[in-house]
């Protein structure tokens, strides 16, 4: 089949302590498979190609599919923190955004083959949550650090709104977005210095630690 799923840390999500970012907006839009509107859909579904109660058929399409699917909620994101490789579980509502994933994923008929994922909590436990949904907790995970969202440097765990704020927002979306630009470096004496994470100091080979 080669179906991927592949759990990642794509972007941060909307604080709900201050007005939405519009480019977040769209990020946590909640699928809810026990909804009404979302019954009426299955049961339609369910009427042409049923294979079993809540989930169909693909198709006879024989090409490759890969899933990505972006990490629940977590606090750092109900705060409106840049979280970068700080590594929160989800939040009560971010369980509820990754079952949701599970659950239309699995309405859907998506059937997966192995699952890749980041190092980071939130993404584990997302894929967790969306491969107990799918009936499919045999699957393989491969975990990479090379998946983990990008590094935010002394940005990790401040108020993208502080920074608006400080540097303006034109700043904030080259550090949050751009590709160019990088964030500010952390100090080796800071928690979210790499070098300081025993995990990584351990087990990365092919991550260079400054000194």
């Amino acid at each position: 089949d080669d179906g991927q799923l592949i759990i990642t840390n794509m972007a941060n999500g909307a604080p709900t302590t201050s007005p939405i970012d519009p480019e977040d907006e769209e990020e946590f839009e909640e699928f809810d498979a026990r909804t009404p509107e979302a019954e009426e859909i299955t049961l339609n579904i369910q009427k042409a190609n049923e294979v079993s109660p809540g989930m169909i058929k693909q198709g006879a399409t024989k090409d490759p599919v890969v899933v990505f699917v972006r990490h629940g909620r977590t606090p750092h994101n109900n705060l409106g923190l840049f979280t970068g490789w700080a590594d929160p579980p989800l939040a009560p509502d971010g369980v509820e955004d990754a079952k949701n994933a599970g659950r239309l994923l699995k309405m859907h008929g998506f059937e997966f083959d192995v699952v890749y994922t980041s190092w980071l909590q939130r993404a584990i436990e997302t894929a967790w949550y969306c491969v107990d949904e799918l009936d499919e907790q045999w699957l393989p995970m491969v975990k990479s650090w090379r998946l983990n969202e990008r590094m935010y440097g002394a940005l990790t765990g401040k108020s993208k709104q502080m920074i608006a704020n400080e540097y303006g927002e034109d700043q904030l979306k080259k550090w949050r977005r751009g590709f160019k630009i990088q964030p500010p470096p952390v100090s080796s004496y800071s928690l979210s210095y790499p070098g300081n994470d025993y995990k990584r100091t351990k087990y990365v080979k092919d991550l260079r630690i400054s000194l």
